[in-house]
């Protein structure tokens, strides 16, 4: 969502572009969305990389994501 401008520009696939949403409504996607991944991959046998997988689902897109929000001023 936050690079809508630039994939429309480089006609880059973006779902945001066909289904356009509120700018408030996205966060609430985002963790409905990842609140299905985490518990995914808390059903998976995973024992290399564990802990930095969970870093990427519970920290990492997070702070991505505000990083994102931050920059774009909202």
């Amino acid at each position: 969502y936050m690079d809508i401008d630039e994939d429309k520009k480089k006609e880059c696939y973006n779902p945001f572009i066909y289904k356009p949403i509120k700018k408030d409504y996205v966060e609430k996607i985002l963790r409905i969305y990842m609140g299905y991944c985490v518990n995914e991959f808390n059903r998976l046998p995973i024992v290399e990389n564990k802990n930095l997988l969970e870093n990427i689902l519970y920290m990492g897109i997070w702070s991505k994501f505000k990083e994102k929000k931050e920059i774009s001023g909202e």
